[in-house]
């Protein structure tokens, strides 16, 4: 690989040579093969072998000693030269596999920056490598940050430049720390970041050592807080709306209940009482058998559509509440539920020492009576248990049932409309709202609401 400076599109080197040195290579390898280098090595012993030979004639019983010389020479060259040939070839083939093994790994190099990139391009987060102080990478996430519509102008600038003033000192000891080898820093930090365009915004800076053309490099990876900040003031603003929202519906509930309540029993009421009084006025002055009958026949319909009407008015908005106190009002409804259903229900709660501000007096009735509600319809129960308690902080409502049980509200989808009403008036009120209920196991519910002044 070369340098990432030489090739902008990515920091991987070029992926052949061009054809003029690939040329140069292959006659440079025919020259060095081992058949050349033997036969130059034979043409040149053999050149010395006959000058000097030939400058040194000595004669001895007829011949010529240099005659005797030359030909031993000629052969121990001979034997050099097939020797030279051998070794140079064994070498040229382990050379060669030795070649074949680089290339091997130079294409594994290759192919594994290859797959660095592409996923450094699709990392939803910015990322930087340098070198030294250059900047020698940047994934498109990293020019839209720091160099949105500027091209291919964030490689080669200087990291530090992309850094306020006052953070150079802690990106440069930070960078100096990360590639001396110390241990591995795994923070984000926060810094002041500046764009080419000289804009400023905060970011998380994440840096690590990596090697990048066989040399030291720093990848900095940058989450913008700017973003995560701006979407986390519209979550707060949306939770804060919504909270305004519930407690505005929970109060219209309740207004809704208390003015249908008094009208149930103001306006309907008085008019069924006044039909049976007019009722009984008929009876005192018909004689006719007959008459009597569909008018006492009419007269016990009313009598009951009014004592349902009452029972409504009383569970919208229970005057108890108001007059006499949570403790009575919960006794109330609860003796009216053992009369309609056939389960035990017992009721414990201590003497109140101190007032009950009406809107905690309320939301602690709301969530008895919904849960008793789920606990009588849904979960098959024969025992539950209501208790109401109070300490300095707080006062806690919890309702029990032997019932079949249901999955907890985070294991399901789609939670009751009831759980969310209970949670939520809990909530409205500084206050927590507990559910353990396993299948087979029954269901407990408890509500913790903060005292407050009345």
């Amino acid at each position: 690989m070369v340098h990432a400076r030489e090739h902008p599109p990515g920091f991987l080197g070029h992926e052949a040579a061009p054809a003029l040195q690939r040329r140069v290579v292959r006659r440079n390898r025919r020259l060095l093969s081992p058949l050349c280098v033997s036969l130059v090595y034979a043409a040149v012993s053999a050149a010395w072998i006959f000058v000097i030979d030939g400058a040194l004639p000595v004669r001895w019983e007829g011949y010529t000693a240099g005659h005797w010389h030359t030909a031993e020479s000629i052969g121990f060259l001979c034997i050099t030269t097939l020797l030279l040939y051998a070794v140079l070839r064994s070498l040229q083939g382990r050379l060669d596999a030795m070649s074949r093994e680089a290339a091997a790994s130079a294409a594994a190099v290759r192919r594994s920056a290859q797959e660095l990139e592409r996923l450094l391009t699709l990392l939803p987060e910015a990322v930087l490598i340098t070198h030294g102080q250059q900047i020698v990478y940047a994934n498109q996430v990293a020019q839209d940050l720091l160099a949105p519509g500027a091209g291919e102008r964030l490689r080669g600038s200087p990291l530090l430049e992309r850094f306020a003033p006052e953070c150079h000192a802690q990106v440069e000891a930070r960078m100096a720390a990360v590639l001396s080898g110390g241990p591995r820093d795994l923070r984000f930090l926060r810094r002041t970041m500046l764009r080419l365009d000289g804009s400023r915004f905060e970011a998380q800076v994440g840096i690590s050592a990596v090697h990048l053309d066989d040399r030291p490099a720093v990848l900095q990876i940058l989450r913008n807080v700017d973003d995560a900040l701006l979407a986390q003031r519209e979550a707060e603003q949306a939770r804060a709306e919504l909270a305004a929202l519930s407690s505005s519906l929970i109060e219209v509930q309740e207004r809704e209940r208390r003015s249908i309540a008094r009208e149930l029993h103001d306006e309907i009421g008085q008019s069924l009482s006044a039909i049976r009084v007019q009722f009984a006025k008929l009876q005192r002055r018909l004689d006719s058998p007959e008459l009597l009958a569909l008018i006492g026949s009419a007269a016990t319909m009313t009598e009951s559509t009014l004592g349902r009407v009452r029972s409504l008015s009383l569970l919208l908005h229970p005057p108890q509440l108001e007059t006499l106190g949570l403790e009575a009002a919960l006794r109330w409804h609860i003796n009216e539920l053992r009369q309609v259903h056939d389960v035990k229900i017992r009721f414990s709660a201590p003497r109140l020492e101190q007032p009950v501000h009406p809107d905690l007096a309320i939301a602690a009735y709301r969530i008895v009576q919904e849960a008793l509600s789920n606990a009588l319809r849904h979960a098959q129960a024969s025992r539950i248990e209501v208790h109401l308690r109070c300490d300095a902080q707080a006062l806690t409502v919890s309702i029990e049932d032997d019932g079949v049980g249901f999955c907890r509200p985070r294991d399901t989808t789609r939670p009751t409309l009831g759980l969310i009403g209970m949670v939520e008036r809990a909530r409205l009120l500084g206050g927590t709202l507990c559910v353990d209920s396993r299948p087979g196991t029954g269901t407990r519910i408890a509500a913790t609401l903060p005292w407050k002044t009345p």
